[in-house]
């Protein structure tokens, strides 16, 4: 005889199935969000790739100045990233990470801005070698420049200087004066170092165990002797 056919409950059956399409219909969706996630990672890594200015990374100097201070590296593995895409996009500036929150980098002058204060930057390769910017900075250069409001800028000064050692060299006849180029001017101040006395209030200092009082409603441009003397120690200067 044949054996008993199997008794199938049309409801269980139908709860099987609902649960069954319901868990593919669940690794089906894990399926396509672990693809859309790869998708993302590689398009991400595709435009870090495309916006890295290669291996290295970027410094900054605390001094808020380029040629006085040390450079050091941005203590954040993830600024790196974020300053090659601001330095290769259409804007000029871009926020950027920082460790007290989001800053500022501007791309024409390479600074960082962090709250009230500004930073040069400098992008280094795998060997230390500078590759951005690959001349002279662009922060010291509009240093140098000043506000074109202001008539006594450093470039003003310089110029003056210039012309006064240039008449000297010449009614002396002395070659060396006479030709002296604006770049050898330059090189006898540390114009990061000046500072306008003109809008603020006067101080009482001390400077050398000296009394000293601050120029008030002068500009005052100091001369380059930063490790010129006593052997490079520059003690006497405190």
């Amino acid at each position: 005889a044949p054996p008993p056919a199997a008794v199938v409950d049309p409801a269980a059956e139908a709860e099987r199935r609902r649960a069954q399409e319901e868990l593919d219909r669940q690794q089906a969706e894990t399926l396509r969000a672990a693809q859309e996630l790869e998708t993302r990672r590689q398009a991400e890594e595709a435009e870090r790739q495309r916006c890295s200015l290669g291996p290295g990374h970027w410094e900054y100097n605390p001094s808020g100045k380029v040629k006085i201070g040390r450079w050091i590296p941005v203590p954040l593995p993830e600024f790196t990233h974020a300053a090659d895409t601001a330095f290769r996009s259409e804007f000029l500036t871009t926020d950027v990470p920082w460790e007290t929150g989001p800053a500022t980098m501007h791309k024409q002058y390479l600074t960082v801005k962090v709250q009230n204060r500004v930073f040069p930057l400098r992008r280094v390769d795998a060997g230390g070698g500078v590759v951005q910017p690959p001349g002279e900075h662009p922060w010291y250069r509009k240093r140098v420049e000043g506000d074109a409001r202001d008539w006594l800028t450093p470039n003003f000064f310089l110029r003056a200087v210039q012309k006064a050692i240039r008449e000297y060299g010449e009614a002396h006849n002395e070659g060396d004066t006479a030709g002296m180029s604006m770049r050898d001017v330059e090189e006898l101040f540390e114009l990061e170092s000046g500072r306008d006395f003109r809008g603020e209030k006067e101080q009482i200092l001390r400077r050398g165990g000296v009394l000293y009082r601050t120029p008030t409603r002068w500009k005052r441009f100091a001369i380059s002797v930063a490790g010129k003397y006593d052997g490079g120690d520059n003690t006497w200067m405190r």
